[in-house]
């Protein structure tokens, strides 16, 4: 296979890790520890700043401060925030920055990040007015497996080893923003009911840790950025085989026919022509 670029993937501990150019992707479910396949996917970029390095002024909180930046993290490293609330009255939050005006208006989006209780266990994700308008957002609760509350988008909670939580929302952008921007803002709430961006006097910790906003409506694989925005560049799959007519099968038993060109013996499937990222086999049809 082919992939002009480092991508991610869940080994069998449910640990992200990373796999180098041109290497196969074989994946795992982060929560169940389930195999789920050879991963596959489309070219993707994360227009996030420093998404691995909480470290990092793209990170910022409001009403509260950075406790520490050197905390264990879902890749194996230390690169996850601890953020504390001061309790002072008003609104909070925790937000990431783009790295450059990337944002273009009227495309749908998905924002996702890392998170994980402190003293302080309901969440809420929502974009910036500036960028995408004032009424998306979903509340999140990071115990019990991950539960979704109120949710005026459609949002995704995935479990991950010890006690992490990724969180997702897609939303349309609205504005394009510019270098710099704050574009998330993860806020703490007393409720799975509350609305968007509620008034508290919260004194609590969260820990966070790979922000990250890519094109599109579905979570994808995480995409690292330490400095500037990072683009993985698409999966190809080649097959030993004519040209002709394909039949792939996904990791929950589904299946796809496909017509792939060859060049020398050997058949081309582009990430891009899957219906599903988790591919468990692929057969030629005479």
């Amino acid at each position: 296979m082919t992939r002009a670029s480092i991508a991610t993937c869940h080994n069998s501990a449910g640990i992200l890790v990373a796999v180098e150019i041109d290497t196969a992707r074989f994946d795992h479910d982060p929560s169940t520890l389930a195999y789920r396949g050879l991963l596959l996917e489309a070219a993707n970029t994360n227009i996030s700043a420093a998404s691995a390095t909480a470290s990092d002024p793209s990170w910022q909180i409001s009403r509260g401060a950075k406790t520490s930046t050197n905390n264990p993290d879902p890749a194996g490293g230390d690169g996850a925030g601890l953020f504390t609330f001061d309790g002072t009255p008003g609104t909070r939050s925790i937000s990431f920055f783009e790295n450059a005006a990337l944002l273009s208006s009227g495309t749908v989006y998905t924002s996702s990040v890392f998170m994980k209780a402190g003293t302080q266990s309901l969440i809420q994700i929502t974009g910036f007015q500036a960028m995408f308008g004032g009424g998306g957002y979903a509340n999140f609760q990071l115990t019990g497996g991950g539960i979704i509350g109120t949710a005026t988008v459609p949002a995704v909670i995935q479990a991950y080893p010890d006690g992490w939580y990724r969180l997702a929302i897609a939303h349309m952008a609205t504005g394009t923003g510019a270098n710099g921007s704050p574009t998330i803002a993860l806020s703490p709430i007393t409720s799975l009911s509350s609305g968007r961006v509620p008034s508290t006097t919260l004194n609590t910790t969260l820990l966070a840790w790979g922000g990250s906003v890519t094109v599109g409506g579905g979570l994808e694989s995480y995409i690292p950025t330490t400095t500037t925005a990072a683009t993985r560049a698409a999966d190809e799959l080649r097959l030993v085989g004519p040209a002709g007519t394909w039949r792939v099968t996904f990791h929950d038993g589904s299946t796809q026919t496909l017509s792939l060109t060859a060049t020398d013996g050997v058949a081309l499937l582009p990430a891009a022509s899957l219906a599903k990222p988790w591919l468990i086999s692929a057969e030629f049809l005479p």
